[in-house]
């Protein structure tokens, strides 16, 4: 490995997920080694192209074999550098934002805060601070970074620059980034925001002085005032109106003016007058002291001589008193008193105060030359696709020797080349360890399966972008492939493949001359011992992969497969196989000679006549070599189409009338063509609502009510049994296991080949109803031919399809199990493989792990009815379209295999397909002419990443697929075209 050279492969565009070089050779197609070694700089197209000489290798001469160079695209997690840079002049700041990080559309999302205490806000920076093609968002800004281009030797780089002046105060800028292409934010590594604090203006100087204000103030001072408050004691006045009233000062005889104030509310009402009354300022007593004086002794008086009357007295003689008028009534009256008190009020005055404060006084900004204030770098992680070419360079000796592989990758890390052969005899996307005596120094063996050896780092020459890793294996008598992917060394989680799929590196043939094999030899010993070993290597990985092997012969690349015992089939061939008669006899999986045409599309029943347009083409129709056609619903339908039956006797639909289907059929007899009625058993559409306003009452001859629907159907109220299916949730799931629901289909189905003539059925959504029920209909209908509908998915991973599809397979097969053996089934799983192989170019799906075709065709062919588009799939509705431009290696497929192969109407007569129809009925002659039947035995010769071949019955050779194959001379080319062939063996006699 010391003196390995370094040699660059061709780089190809830099468009696609993978781009392949291209190989030069001379005139002779050998390129010869040259007694030194030239590398090249990887980047030719944008660095110039740049050698280097190594020191050559010793050894003999070697010629290149092969070359070629893959540019992988993936998309990866990638560290980049973030560069962070605040300047400031002390007036002015800038704030750059530079990154290496590609991307097409990177945007700044950023915000400012404008205080340390709110450091982590985002507001919308102002106007003055946003860059050009800043644009505002939900509060925030998003500015594009720009593109900075880099010296000779370095990259591009991204960058943004924000401007601001350093009196605006603004305290930092907060900011992610966001990879609009990609649609990806991008935080620091702890997942946050990235904080940039933003040059400050200098504190300001404080300065003290003092002030004299004019300031207000309260002075508070005291006032006595009076106030007038209840005497707890009473005073009663007597009032009459010419009676004189003793007084201190003598008898007053003077009269006074009498008011009449009622005894009941005199009180009552002085009280409340006095309630209601605001108080008044007490008025001054006026009384001289001597009127005190003889009131107080008038009083004191009475109260003598109220004592001294509780003693006995003498008896005085009566003295008249003086009649006088009634008294008015007294009144009891509150007394006031008057109170003094003293209170405190205040007065409004100014004085002057001094006081100390202090001033904030702005420093002025200078302006100064720029300098950093923030200069850091961070690591930011994105996701991009990252391009890596891979090159690979195959040469092997002149005369023998051994053949040497030399692989060179262009990618940044340390690099382990993970790989394995493929040894001859083995089929071609296994892996296999290579023999200790190939593996290079420093070569480990991961878990039995694989080697890994560690690549050799070369330092990009002269400076260009990357650097190459490089391993060289010394293969000896080579293999028939070898297959390899990179991983990164040291427990790294990155791996690089061909977009899903390993590098495949063929290599030259065995270098010995051995006699040119045929089809019909028996292998060698030497050949057994290598297919068993290749075999049980897959064993041991644990792969759903092929046991069959082939063999490569040089002078024709031939393939010749080992024999391989093949089970009997379940029901053999002899059972219910027999020679084609001019009608066949009643059996429902025919004379096992059919080829059937679907004879309608989706858009049929637009045309209004098409009954009229098949009658017409009945003769071309047998001319073509069909031998049955499947014809549309016949009954009265909910849908155009037909799918949504409602009245089974009323066979007036949009595809013409009663009497035009039976002229059809007639047509179509006439011509030798069986012919299929499309029945749809599993639901039915209601004429009437029920009084809750469920549609589950029928009208017509079968007049049935909700016992003729599942009871478990969750739309229509059925009054039957539990389903014993799937469920059609647009219309009502008719119960079969009611028996005079059977009975009048049975009678029904009776009636239309009685009646128009049908010879057998399709039989429409079987998953929803069990098959048994379908036995009793083809035991009370006893059909030529009859194929049911069981489509469901296929296995995935993800959206890969499981190599194995055994159990979609095992599904159909149980179905067919349930009716006897009385009906076929279309074949979805091999529809389904077909999609795989030719959409991800994978051909080695057509053969499953014993052997065989991978389908229902390989575990039951007589009952496999293969197809690769039909009403649904294709058409108008294109649920599952088969591959464009796929078509006839489709075709050339189930068209030389067993099973009933089935041909959509449009690929035979609509013009649109015009392409197709010659080489189809090519192959329908064709297989007729080598009398291939539904029991035909097939021998998978060859089946590869880029190529299937298998011979058929020992009489007919095919082939599929880009890659090259070739027949020897024993066979004769009957048909080719793109990526096909078929071969008949000469002498073959021809059968019609």
């Amino acid at each position: 490995m010391s003196s390995a050279r370094a040699r660059s492969s061709s780089v190809g565009a830099r468009s696609g997920a993978c781009v392949r070089g291209r190989t030069t050779r001379d005139a002779s197609g050998i390129r010869h080694r040259r007694a030194a070694t030239r590398t090249g700089a990887v980047n030719q197209e944008r660095r110039g192209e740049v050698t280097i000489d190594l020191e050559p290798r010793d050894g003999p001469a070697k010629e290149q074999f092969y070359s070629e160079s893959f540019t992988v695209t993936q998309r990866m997690r990638v560290d980049n550098e973030l560069s962070i840079r605040v300047e400031t002049n002390g007036v002015r700041y800038k704030v750059t934002i530079m990154t290496e990080m590609e991307s097409s559309n990177l945007l700044l999302h950023w915000g400012i805060a404008e205080s340390k205490d709110r450091w982590d806000e985002w507001k919308c920076p102002p106007e003055r601070l946003r860059p050009k093609s800043t644009q505002e968002t939900v509060g925030v800004c998003q500015t594009r970074f720009s593109t900075l281009p880099a010296d000779r030797f370095a990259k591009d780089k991204l960058v943004t620059v924000i401007e601001g002046e350093v009196k605006d105060e603004i305290y930092a800028i907060n900011f992610v980034l966001y990879d609009k292409k990609l649609d990806q934010w991008l935080h620091d590594s702890q997942g946050g925001f990235w904080h940039v604090t933003l040059p400050q203006p200098p504190e300001p100087e404080i300065i003290k002085r003092t002030i004299t204000l004019l300031e207000d103030f309260e002075e508070p001072y005291e006032v006595e005032e009076e106030y007038e408050v209840e005497d707890d004691e009473e005073e009663t006045l007597e009032v009459s109106g010419g009676a004189s009233v003793a007084t201190a000062q003598g008898e007053v005889s003077a009269p006074i003016e009498e008011t009449a104030v009622s005894r009941s509310t005199t009180s009552n009402d002085d009280a409340w007058r006095r309630l209601m009354t605001p108080p008044v300022e007490p008025k001054p007593f006026n009384a001289n002291k001597d009127a005190l004086d003889a009131i107080a002794n008038d009083l004191l008086g009475k109260i003598k001589k109220h004592t001294k009357s509780s003693a006995p007295v003498e008896e005085r003689p009566e003295v008249q008193e003086p009649k006088v008028d009634e008294p008015p009534p007294k009144r009891k009256l509150k007394k006031m008193k008057t109170l003094k008190r003293k209170v405190t009020k205040s007065v409004t005055k100014r004085k002057e105060v001094t006081r100390e404060v202090e001033e904030k006084v702005p420093v002025q900004l200078v302006e100064g030359s720029w300098i950093f204030t923030i200069d850091r770098k961070e690591n930011v992680q994105n996701e991009r696709e990252c391009q890596f070419t891979i090159g690979a360079l195959v040469e092997k000796d002149r005369k023998g020797g051994g053949v040497r592989m030399r692989v060179e990758a262009e990618v940044p890390w340390e690099a382990v080349l993970h790989w394995g052969i493929v040894p001859r005899g083995a089929r071609n996307d296994m892996w296999s360890l290579p023999p200790e005596e190939w593996r290079p120094q420093g070569t480990v063996v991961y878990k039995d399966k694989a080697c890994e050896t560690p690549m050799c780092k070369f330092d990009a020459p002269l400076m260009t972008t990357k650097p190459i890793s490089f391993v060289e294996l010394e293969l000896g008598n080579a293999p028939t492939q070898v297959r390899f992917v990179l991983k990164e060394q040291g427990g790294g989680n990155r791996w690089v493949d061909l977009n899903g799929a390993d590098f495949i590196i063929p290599m030259p043939e065995a270098f010995y001359d051995p006699p040119t094999p045929t089809l019909d030899r028996s292998p060698t010993m030497e050949e057994i011992v290598v297919a068993e070993a290749a075999a049980a290597r897959a064993a041991e990985m644990n792969l759903d992969t092929l046991t069959e092997i082939e063999i490569e012969p040089v002078a024709f690349e031939t393939p010749v497969q080992t024999p391989v015992q093949t089970p009997e089939e379940k029901i053999s061939i002899e059972e219910d196989f027999v020679a084609a008669p001019a009608r066949p006899q009643k059996s429902a999986v025919g004379n096992g000679r059919e080829i059937l045409l679907q004879g309608f599309n989706w858009e049929s029943c637009k045309n209004g006549a098409w009954y009229q347009n098949v009658e017409r083409l009945a003769p071309t129709i047998a001319q073509l070599g069909f031998s049955v056609i499947w014809l549309p619903p016949p009954t009265d339908s909910v849908s155009q189409e037909g799918y949504m039956p409602r009245d089974y006797y009323c066979l007036e639909s949009r595809y013409g009338t009663k009497d035009e289907l039976k002229a059809c059929i007639n047509a179509l007899h006439e011509n030798g063509v069986l012919v299929l009625g499309d029945a749809v058993l599993n639901h039915r559409c209601a004429h009437f609502q029920d009084d809750k306003g469920i549609w589950n009452r029928f009208g017509g001859k079968l007049a049935w009510d909700a016992r003729a629907i599942v009871s478990d159907d969750p739309n229509f109220h059925g009054q039957g049994h539990r389903s014993d299916g799937d469920f059609f949730h647009a219309a009502p799931n008719v119960d079969h296991s009611q028996a005079f629901v059977k009975a009048d289909l049975e009678d029904w189905m009776s009636w239309l080949m009685r009646e128009v003539g049908y010879d057998g059925w399709r039989l429409d959504y079987v998953r929803g109803f069990w098959g048994g029920h379908v036995k009793d209909y083809m035991e009370a209908t006893n059909p030529q031919f009859a194929v049911g509908e069981y489509w469901d998915a296929l296995s995935y991973k993800y959206d890969n399809p499981e190599y194995n599809q055994d159990a979609h397979r095992q599904r159909i097969v149980n179905w067919l199990n349930a009716t006897g053996g009385n009906a076929s089934a279309f074949d979805v799983t091999t529809k389904g493989i077909l999609h795989a192989v030719f959409e991800r170019q994978e051909y080695w799906r057509l053969s499953d792990p014993q052997g065989k075709p991978p389908g229902v065709m390989g575990w039951w062919p007589s009952r496999s009815v293969t197809f690769i588009e039909n009403h649904d799939t294709g058409s108008t509705q294109g649920h599952w379209r088969f591959p464009r431009g796929k078509e006839l290696q489709g075709y050339c497929y189930i068209l030389t295999h067993p099973g009933t192969p089935t041909v959509f109407w449009d690929h035979m007569f609509d013009n649109d397909w015009g392409h197709l129809h010659k080489p189809i009925e090519d192959m329908i002659r064709i297989r007729r002419q080598s009398g291939i039947h539904c029991r035909s035995e097939v021998k998978i010769v060859k089946c590869e990443q880029t190529m299937y071949a298998a011979v058929i019955d020992n009489n007919l050779l095919m082939k599929i697929g880009p890659g090259h194959f070739s027949a020897d001379g024993n066979w004769e080319l009957q048909l080719s075209g793109q990526d096909f062939a078929i071969w008949r063996k000469k002498g073959a006699a021809s059968t019609r």
